[in-house]
């Protein structure tokens, strides 16, 4: 393996060309594997591209370079920051680089290497100082806000309810509709007999039975020729139920017209 001591800041692998010493920052390395490069260091002296190895890496022979480097590369001086061309070294040269815009003379371990960084994704930008004060903004916001609603939470737990202004107070009640009736003649002894059939529905808002269901017979002239009950104290109707009531009067059908329903409810109501 390359990698002879780890530190919190960088890694320093063993050139397996010249033995130089080479350290690699850490978030340098951690930025080309989260962007799926596949990793090579050239080395500080010699500038052999080797892979660097550890303990856990799967191909311990990928230490071992396959080829010399004849290629310069270019750098960075350390003095003014221009880039330079440097030349490969052999093992133990040791030497002087002189750099040919400011006359600075550096070794080869402190020339800053361009091309290792070029390929790399830049590291994402702060935020500005704009950014920085809208997002301050709506956190202040967001805290008012749940603030706010927990204020008023705890206000409507303490206050008791407010009285239910007169008139406006309703009872749950039940209320029943005629909804169908129809009646026809049918043969019952001499006099005949009318067949009663009237569909009644709840409409309240609770259940109950009507107090009494009457049937009135009427004349071609709308005049009531007799009445009778068709139902006494019905089981009671839940809200929106329906219900069918069929009764056979003994009343002779000769002059009846037409039938009118009345439903008298519990209470007087009708």
């Amino acid at each position: 393996m390359t990698l002879i001591l780890e530190t919190p800041q960088s890694d320093i692998h063993r050139c397996p060309a010249c033995g130089a010493q080479c350290a690699v920052q850490k978030d340098l390395l951690a930025r080309a594997r989260n962007s799926g490069q596949q990793i090579r260091i050239a080395c500080h002296k010699c500038d052999e591209i080797f892979q660097p190895l550890n303990d856990n890496s799967p191909l311990a022979a990928a230490a071992t370079p396959s080829r010399p480097n004849p290629n310069p590369r270019m750098g960075v001086c350390a003095a003014c920051g221009d880039s330079l061309s440097v030349p490969p070294l052999k093992a133990g040269e040791a030497v002087m680089v002189e750099c040919p815009h400011c006359r600075h003379l550096m070794q080869p371990d402190e020339i800053g290497r361009v091309d290792a960084l070029a390929d790399l994704p830049a590291p994402p930008a702060p935020p500005s100082q704009t950014q920085r004060i809208a997002g301050t903004l709506l956190a202040l916001m967001l805290a008012g806000i749940l603030i706010a609603g927990f204020a008023a939470s705890a206000v409507f737990r303490i206050t008791p309810p407010l009285p239910t202004p007169f008139g406006l107070a309703v009872s749950p009640t039940p209320h029943f509709a005629v909804i169908a009736a129809d009646f026809e003649a049918a043969l019952d002894g001499a006099n005949g007999a009318v067949l009663v059939t009237v569909t009644l529905a709840n409409l309240g808002t609770t259940a109950g039975a009507p107090e009494r269901v009457v049937v009135s017979f009427l004349d071609k002239t709308g005049t009531a020729v007799m009445s009778r009950p068709i139902a006494v104290r019905e089981a009671a109707l839940a809200p929106g139920e329906e219900r069918t009531i069929t009764a056979r009067l003994s009343v002779p059908p000769d002059g009846i017209e037409d039938m009118a329903v009345t439903v008298l409810e519990a209470g007087g109501r009708d």
